[in-house]
């Protein structure tokens, strides 16, 4: 039994059975499952950073358009050029945003705030 790891001791019928492995085999399973723990939390990781970072170029990015989609306001944002036609600004917060040659052409505004003040020429 020279190089040999006892791993468990049972009582059956009446005595006590012992089963080994050998060192090589003890080692490949723990080896085994710290990898595939590893694993886990490495994928755990990655799929948590790919979400941050999608989420935050989402919201930051260069289009203030999905930002104001997205959350509803986007006070003193810089909306100039934006293309909004259709989009439904209902109480959206656009205080203080700049709007030049930016496209709201059927765009529903109810208790919107805008730069020109409240409006509601979209309200039903």
């Amino acid at each position: 039994m020279n190089g040999s790891i006892m791993l468990e001791k049972t009582f059956i019928g009446g005595r006590y059975e012992t089963r080994f492995e050998g060192v090589e085999e003890v080692r490949q399973k723990i080896c085994s499952f710290k990898e595939n723990k590893m694993k886990k939390y490495l994928f755990a990781a990655f799929v948590a950073v790919l979400s941050v970072t999608c989420f935050a170029s989402y919201l930051f990015g260069i289009d203030k358009g999905k930002k104001l989609l997205v959350l509803g306001d986007c006070p003193k944002c810089d909306l100039s050029g934006a293309d909004m036609e259709g989009a439904n600004l209902e109480r959206a917060d656009l205080s203080g945003a700049r709007m030049r040659n930016a496209n709201i052409d059927k765009t529903i505004f109810c208790n919107t705030k805008t730069p020109w003040g409240l409006d509601n020429s979209g309200c039903k």
